[in-house]
């Protein structure tokens, strides 16, 4: 079997596609062929061009993303310098609040349980 499917394939490849595309080109005329060429001119102009206005634009989304991504920066460090001095030194002494709270409503609790 695969002898005749070797054969079929080189037969389809080297044979019927050539002739088929060559039989296709042929088939079409110059005036066809020639204005999908200029169309496809205008087209690649076309690009060029929206590329070209389309730059100094994103050159400027380009700035401003660079801007906000500065400031982000600047936020996250102020945010970071902050909960150091601020924050994380105040959480020790509000945690001991808490419990100093916990320990006298357990005791109170525990001392009306033992009076009824």
């Amino acid at each position: 079997v695969r002898p005749y499917v070797s054969q079929g394939y080189h037969k389809v490849a080297n044979e019927f596609i050539p002739k088929a595309t060559e039989t296709i080109s042929d088939s079409i005329g110059e005036d066809v062929k020639n204005f999908a060429r200029q169309g496809r001119k205008i087209v690649e102009s076309r690009a060029r061009y929206a590329s070209k206005v389309a730059n100094p634009h994103l050159e400027s989304i380009k700035d401003d993303l660079w801007l906000l991504q500065e400031q982000l920066k600047q936020v996250a460090e102020e945010t970071s310098e902050y909960t150091k001095t601020e924050i994380v030194p105040n959480i020790g002494p509000t945690l001991q609040g808490l419990i100093f709270d916990v320990q006298e409503t357990l005791e109170l609790a525990n001392q009306m349980i033992e009076k009824i």
